[in-house]
């Protein structure tokens, strides 16, 4: 076994972490090679792999059907993240030859607060059972050759997960993200992170890199957050996708943030779906009809998606750089020439949804015309 000797590991995760405070953050979705460099792009510093849930990338399992991993020598440092309830799983895929040379760390999430984690018992579920979850470490800790570190939220208050931290710590664990939300702080219960716990946390652990999460909204809030805490650094998850520019002061219009992702995916191997996804998330700002969300999301390909564009209120024009249509490598839905049999039926559906929404939003255009005029307006 490839063995990290612990003060070892722990001066490896300092200088992955050295002078680099701007994190981006495991984006289940998300965090795919396109996005990290877009987010690289406008100033991320160390960013990390989607959660993958070892046993079943290993086993093949239709949730991580079809995925890729994807890296490129300008995104480092990369640390994958691996989900799991068992030691066994996250060294087998940890060890895998596909990431020598390509990622800097393994962190394995103790965070993910997602029902079928909880059921399956990784993500946040791992910090109920904390003998279990410091057996596991120890035991993967001796058992790769990347230093381990471990993404968490709070669990019961805050000195409960100090306790569960110190015992990581002993085992090996040579770095920490936390996120000051209890397990169950998530969807319409989101609420607000505790920075004041982040900050407890950190004063018990002033020789460990400590990564802050939570609440982390723009730019200035990578400063704040390290000085009101102490942490190393900070983690930008949801409010990244939103504004990848949250990585540099200075703030870029979102038809550029667009132009400049679809340019970098074109040259990835990306599903068509997660790319309209990515584009979903940019425009959140933006009002969209129930007949835009279908246009975007039965768009099949790019021009069909920038068309969709001009439809925003303010529109969005995009001008992507010039390229060989040969040389794009999204895998879209429906390649170039005739399609099959199951092909057509796919569209036709398409296409009937589009229908239905287009009846759904002249009705509900129709409705509210008609009340504006009972009320005189």
């Amino acid at each position: 076994s490839a063995t990290t000797p612990t003060m070892n590991a722990a001066l490896l995760m300092k200088n992955i972490y050295s002078g680099r405070s701007r994190v981006l953050a495991p984006l289940v979705g998300g965090s795919d090679l396109s996005f990290r460099l877009l987010s690289r792009k406008y100033g991320a510093q160390v960013t990390f792999t989607e959660m993958c849930v070892a046993e079943y990338y290993l086993s093949g399992s239709s949730i991580h059907k079809g995925y890729v991993f994807e890296f490129d020598p300008s995104d480092r440092p990369l640390i994958l993240q691996l989900a799991g309830n068992e030691a066994k799983s996250i060294i087998q895929l940890a060890n895998n030859p596909m990431f020598k040379d390509k990622i800097d760390a393994v962190d394995l999430n103790c965070g993910c607060p997602q029902g079928f984690a909880r059921e399956k018992g990784y993500g946040c579920a791992l910090l109920n059972d904390p003998d279990h979850l410091v057996e596991m470490c120890k035991e993967i800790v001796d058992n790769i050759s990347y230093p381990l570190s471990v993404k968490l939220r709070l669990k019961e208050n805050v000195d409960h997960t100090i306790n569960i931290m110190k015992r990581l710590k002993e085992a090996g664990v040579a770095a920490f993200t936390i996120h000051g939300r209890f397990g169950w702080q998530r969807g319409e219960k989101r609420g607000v992170a505790d920075w004041d716990a982040i900050k407890k946390i950190k004063q018990t652990f002033p020789d460990v890199v400590v990564i802050g999460n939570g609440n982390i909204g723009d730019f200035d809030d990578f400063e704040k957050i390290m000085e009101e805490t102490g942490v190393d650094g900070g983690m930008a998850g949801y409010s990244a996708l939103i504004k990848p520019h949250i990585f540099q002061r200075e703030p870029i219009p979102i038809g550029k943030c667009i132009e400049d992702y679809l340019n970098i995916a074109r040259t990835r191997e990306n599903g068509w779906i997660d790319v309209k996804r990515h584009i979903q998330w940019m425009i959140k700002e933006y009002t969209i009809t129930p007949l835009q969300k279908s246009d975007l999301f039965t768009s099949n390909n790019l021009e069909e998606l920038c068309n969709f564009m001009k439809t925003l209120n303010p529109p969005l024009n995009i001008n992507l750089d010039p390229m060989d249509p040969k040389d794009d490598k999204i895998k879209y839905p429906f390649p170039q020439g005739e399609l099959s049999g199951k092909q057509k039926k796919k569209k036709e559906r398409a296409d009937r949804k589009r229908e239905l929404n287009l009846k759904k939003d002249k009705f509900k255009g129709d409705h509210e015309r008609i009340e504006k005029k009972q009320k005189g307006e």
